[in-house]
């Protein structure tokens, strides 16, 4: 690779882009230099350009901005999480409360899902999908004294009190219509009405002109 760097220095000489090795030097530090924090943030940028949600700190050191400024120009979550779930290390498991999680992602990368902490209005059935687990679930949302919370379809307890973690939601699609032979008999007598009506147009036309 050096013998590289030393070709593009010669060259950048000769076409007196630079005056002596020590500028060349220079040239190629600034090179590594970038080629390195590249690679260091690789995985995060690939990740955010992939529309994954990704870790604030992680976003901001990648893209070399301020919280402030990812944040307008990025989607943003916040969410909590029981340290014994998300704790990554013994210690961190054995520690008593929540973890605070923020993370951005690209806009309008969604895919119809809508942050946790922006529950629908109502206790309809929703979709839920979690952090903990891989396949969404049919529940709704309950609004309750102090707060609300997630709820598995008709179930008593709450998401959170069965250690499951609702990041995301969305509404339930609507269900499947197959055309049934009543609206289609309906339908075709509807046609045939209108063609009926046409003739008479047509007819009446005709007519006049003759007798015209």
């Amino acid at each position: 690779m050096r013998e590289v760097f030393e070709r593009i220095i010669d060259q950048l000489k000769a076409e007196s882009i630079i005056v002596d090795d020590d500028s060349g030097n220079c040239v190629v530090e600034i090179i590594e230099k970038a080629a390195a924090e590249y690679r260091q943030h690789k995985e995060t940028i690939m990740k955010l350009l992939s529309g994954e949600w990704v870790d604030t700190d992680k976003v901001q050191e990648a893209l070399g901005m301020s919280f402030s400024e990812c944040f307008s120009m990025l989607e943003f979550s916040r969410s909590a999480e029981w340290w014994s779930v998300v704790g990554e290390t013994e210690e961190e498991r054995a520690r008593e409360g929540q973890k605070i999680v923020t993370k951005f992602r690209l806009k309008n990368c969604d895919n119809g899902w809508i942050p946790a902490d922006n529950p629908p209005e109502d206790d309809s059935y929703i979709l839920l999908s979690f952090s903990n687990v891989s396949v969404p679930l049919i529940g709704r949302y309950k609004e309750e004294d102090g707060g609300g919370a997630y709820y598995i379809g008709d179930e008593g307890k709450s998401c959170v009190s069965q250690d499951m973690f609702v990041n995301a939601w969305q509404p339930l699609p609507k269900p499947y219509r197959e055309t049934g032979m009543e609206e289609y008999r309906y339908l075709e007598q509807l046609a045939d009405a209108i063609l009926k009506y046409s003739d008479d147009i047509v007819e009446r036309y005709e007519k006049g002109v003759s007798e015209s």
